[in-house]
């Protein structure tokens, strides 16, 4: 547990100490032109930001030690809690520097000029049977699975038998893995159908990206059946190298996305928009109808908070949280 914490938090500050050259057309969630953001001031705003988030690393260990002989599992959620609290006061006071330290003449064009956003020829999200197929497929995998369990046990007592040989061959990690990387992938691809601008880059990257998950949680369900219905142990250190290997490659994939993150230009909404951001973390524009819009103080999306379905959102976020540290075990 130690292990998986130390490299959580490690792997937050490292994430966040790019947040000032995450993105080429912001300086801590502000429209600042290219000279001032070369300038001392800036490098002192930048300096003191890494000073805050590495200093960070000790409350949140402090936290981490303090509860982890009670519950472990909520220690590692707590330490992680306030390690991403710390990075965004961080980045809030830096947002905040900048605005008073950073002052651009308003004439200039290279704040005022709305720039270009890359449109693609025609929007590029998957169909809605291509979103829906993972989720039929993986309900064919357990109906088969089931089936082959009833030619023993009975059809009424097959998914209950089912659900013991998972557990009793190691698969149990997997399983829900497998379920919540499908379930996951699909929902937020349903969602960015209907709420984000689907011609961009940006959006045609996250909807292939999150298809490939939902595919890949699939693939890990058949996996899991297999191995119970064969009677095949899977080892512990397996599964631990397995998602060790997942961890790692979603860290590699944000790392790539950050040095490429060029290719994502922002909509003129956003670009323009720094009066509707909050501390330059929360977006909140009546007048722009995309529920996600993409994030100034991180890769990825940021809610847009004027919109309705952003709070319910939010809301089950923090109710899932809550509930993961009311059920972690005792030590």
């Amino acid at each position: 547990m130690i292990f998986y914490t130390l490299g959580g938090l490690l792997l937050i500050a490292a994430l966040n100490s790019w947040t000032s050259r995450i993105n080429q057309f912001f300086f801590f969630g502000r429209t600042v032109p290219e000279h001032l953001r070369q300038s001392p001031a800036a490098a002192s705003i930048a300096r003191n930001y890494l000073i805050g988030v590495w200093i960070g690393l000790l409350p949140a260990a402090a936290v981490f030690l303090a509860v982890r002989s009670w519950r472990p599992v909520a220690a590692l959620l707590l330490a992680v809690l306030v390690e991403a609290m710390v990075c965004h006061i961080a980045f809030a006071r830096a947002h905040g520097q900048a605005g008073m330290r950073l002052k651009p003449d308003q004439a200039e064009d290279t704040v005022s000029r709305p720039r270009e956003v890359e449109l693609l020829a025609h929007s590029t999200i998957p169909s809605l049977p291509a979103v829906l197929a993972p989720f039929f497929a993986g309900l064919v995998v357990y109906a088969l699975a089931v089936l082959w369990v009833s030619q023993t046990a009975g059809l009424a007592a097959a998914p209950r038998i089912l659900n013991e040989r998972v557990s009793a061959h190691g698969g149990d990690s997997l399983f829900g893995f497998s379920l919540g990387l499908l379930a996951a992938s699909i929902v937020l691809m349903l969602l960015m159908r209907s709420s984000t601008r689907v011609r961009t880059s940006m959006a045609s990257h996250t909807q292939r990206s999150s298809l490939i998950a939902s595919w890949v949680g699939v693939v890990v369900l058949a996996a899991v059946f297999w191995f119970a219905l064969f009677g095949a142990a899977i080892p512990h250190t397996a599964v631990r190298a397995f998602l060790i290997a997942v961890f790692i490659a979603t860290g590699a994939l944000l790392f790539w996305r950050t040095l490429k993150n060029k290719h994502f230009t922002p909509h003129p909404f956003e670009m323009q928009g720094d009066e509707h951001w909050r501390w330059g973390l929360y977006y909140h524009n009546s007048a722009d109808p995309a529920l996600f819009v993409q994030s100034r103080s991180c890769t990825g999306y940021s809610l847009n908070f004027a919109r309705f379905l952003a709070w319910p959102l939010m809301a089950l976020f923090l109710a899932w949280f809550v509930l993961v540290l009311a059920i972690a075990p005792h030590s």
